[in-house]
């Protein structure tokens, strides 16, 4: 009966044991420590151009905290994304009422994270739970359509298929540039 007894208390703690060192795994393994310290921020987004739960929140290119959720405002006055930020506690007063948190990408698989710029020293520190200044940046594709640089390429691509048409036809430009070799 002892001897029974003696495996139940043991498998017990080999159990409890395994159970607590799964937590310890997960919490280093996700860089949010049990015991660390954080604040709430939130941010409002038009579009969140694929911004995930759980990315990185930069404060000047220092990870500072994550993206805690990512949901629909349900007190704005139109849709809007309202994204909600922890912020790790010692980095969080260097966030002041002047800075502003751009959605961007990082490197060439797009993953997206959220940059908090400094903003000023003059400017007073948010506190735990006020709202960031979104910051909405321009894609390089954006940036290419707006300039009409994709449409004048493609104007020219068309252009330039029309010309070696011709030539393989042997029209009159077909023979002007046979005449000029």
């Amino acid at each position: 009966m002892v001897d029974s007894s003696k495996k139940v208390i043991v498998g017990i703690f080999v159990l409890v044991s395994l159970i607590l060192f799964s937590l310890g795994v997960i919490l280093v393994g996700s860089g949010r420590g049990l015991f660390t310290r954080s604040h709430t921020l939130f941010v409002k987004y038009n579009h969140i151009k694929g911004l995930q739960n759980g990315a990185s929140v930069h404060l000047a290119g220092i990870d500072a905290g994550y993206v805690k959720d990512i949901s629909f405002n349900p007190a704005g006055k139109q849709f809007e994304v309202l994204v909600t930020l922890e912020v790790l506690a010692r980095y969080f007063p260097l966030i002041r009422q002047d800075s502003e948190a751009s959605i961007t990408t990082r490197g060439l698989l797009g993953d997206k994270y959220i940059q908090i710029s400094l903003g000023s020293s003059d400017s007073p520190p948010l506190k735990s739970g006020d709202f960031v200044q979104a910051k909405v940046e321009t894609s390089v594709m954006d940036q290419l359509q707006g300039g009409g640089i994709v449409e004048r390429t493609d104007a020219m691509i068309s252009s330039l298929a029309e010309l070696l048409e011709e030539v393989k036809q042997g029209n009159r430009i077909g023979n002007t540039l046979k005449y000029l070799e």
